[in-house]
């Protein structure tokens, strides 16, 4: 079942994306425009301003962990958090004034002017790292190639890599300010069915949840702005675009995961949780009639369990599945064995928790791809599959068969009986000549 997949992988890999350099070189120097202010920002705030444009950079250096750990902890005053283990001489110690981003968002907890420096700092390293990641990497023919490992994950989940050919980069995870540079080849036009919500459907499904099929089946009702409603008594109109993405899909996220609260934290970025605080009404602080970050984290995974019940049950059942048997099998047959105590690790737990929807979901997509590939095969010159990137699948077809764009969306139409119940995923799709622009296509109409 999952080997097939080698061959569509593969083709995917040669074949890449067409790459606008021009647009790559234009949105690479804004890029380090916006990274840039980032370290003049750092710099004003240590009061360490160098020449950052000078061959060897002077001032302030965020990337520096010597430096880091003396502002963040010795001139600012930070106590540590002491978060995670490394290796010394093969044994385990535990990490000491680390500047990881993990330690670094526990310090941003203690004090405003805390957060609001490492908040900075992460940010600052995440966007350094993206410029050579997505704009630097080596080309092939002005291409962008890659591998798609179908064995890559232990849920069935593809992982990516650059090409085995020494160039390109990842695919699975490029931002949106660098998607406008991967184009269509001349003739050609992009298009990337996504199947909708599809590891919530799957957990309402597993869990046999009939309040979270309801929410997430309701016609005309979108289900994170509905979760507004159930979490927070919010009147559904008045659920904002900006709660729904940076707070409500956070929550529904966290708890797929089982996150703990400082994970999620993390997770879900405390700049985020300050925000919903302050649509919610919520003091966050030391003082009297406040609240930690870490109760307020807690409140809002909590929220998630008051009408789905049924979830915390289902977690019960597979925490005994495993207990008793070692294992844990999907409706589909799949299974995967696991190796340890499930009532000490949580760790194992919370992987088991989190591997169903996401087996399942990356199963009932599988069905659907391995349909594409056989289009693949049967039109070579007019269809090109791209990649497959978590719940979607970008193609390419050739202008004027609009023919094939219907089949090739159409595959990913596989209803999947579920405990009884016949789960669909809606499939969405973009298309357009760049990766960053696509617009949104009518629903498709399933046979």
């Amino acid at each position: 079942t999952q080997f097939k997949l080698v061959y569509p992988s593969l083709y995917c890999g040669f074949e890449g994306f067409l790459i606008d350099n021009d647009k790559r070189k234009e949105l690479r120097a804004a890029r380090e425009i916006v990274v840039g202010k980032m370290l003049e920002e750092l710099q004003i705030m240590a009061d360490d301003k160098g020449n950052i444009h000078a061959k060897k950079p002077s001032g302030f250096n965020p990337g520096s962990y010597r430096q880091v750990q003396t502002y963040v902890y010795d001139i600012l005053g930070a106590k540590d958090p002491k978060i995670g283990f490394k290796k010394v001489d093969g044994k385990k110690q535990r990490i000491v004034r680390g500047t990881d981003e993990k330690n670094l968002s526990a310090v941003g907890e203690q004090h405003p002017i805390l957060f609001a420096f490492t908040s900075r700092i992460i940010s600052y390293r995440e966007n350094s790292k993206a410029i050579s990641t997505y704009f630097d990497f080596v080309q092939k023919n002005g291409r962008m190639l890659y591998t798609i490992n179908p064995f890559g994950t232990e849920t069935n989940r593809m992982a990516s890599s650059k090409s085995n050919f020494w160039c390109g980069t990842q695919i699975q995870n490029i931002p949106y300010y660098a998607k406008e540079m991967l184009i269509a080849d001349e003739g050609f036009i992009l298009c990337e069915p996504d199947n909708s919500q599809s590891e919530a459907r799957c957990t309402a499904y597993l869990a046999q949840d009939l309040n979270l099929i309801t929410a997430l089946e309701t016609p005309g009702r979108d289900f994170y702005k509905s979760l507004g409603t159930l979490f927070f008594g919010m009147e559904y109109e008045k659920v904002t675009a900006e709660f729904r993405n940076l707070v409500l899909k956070k929550i529904v996220h966290g708890t797929n995961y089982m996150m703990g609260p400082d994970t999620f934290i993390v997770n879900a970025g405390i700049e985020n949780l300050l925000f919903a605080a302050n649509v919610l009404d919520v003091s966050i602080g030391p003082d009297a009639g406040q609240i930690s970050m870490k109760a307020f984290a807690t409140l809002l995974l909590e929220k998630y369990h008051e009408p789905f019940k049924r979830i915390r049950q289902w977690y019960a059942e597979v925490k005994n599945e495993i207990r008793t048997t070692s294992m844990l099998r999907s409706p589909l047959g799949h299974v995967r064995y696991f190796f340890g105590d499930i009532d000490k690790k949580h760790q194992i737990f919370a992987s088991a928790v989190a591997h169903g929807p996401q087996n399942l979901s990356v199963s009932i997509l599988n069905s659907g791809w391995w349909k594409q590939w056989q289009l693949q095969k049967r039109e070579p010159e007019d269809f090109r599959m791209k990649a497959q990137i978590h719940d979607s699948a970008p193609f390419q077809y050739r202008k004027g068969r609009e023919d094939i764009r219907v089949e090739a969306i159409e595959c990913f139409n596989n209803p999947t009986e579920i405990h009884g119940r016949i789960l669909k995923i809606p499939v969405d799709y973009k298309y357009g000549t760049d990766w960053g622009h696509m617009l949104k296509g009518a629903p498709a109409a399933h046979t």
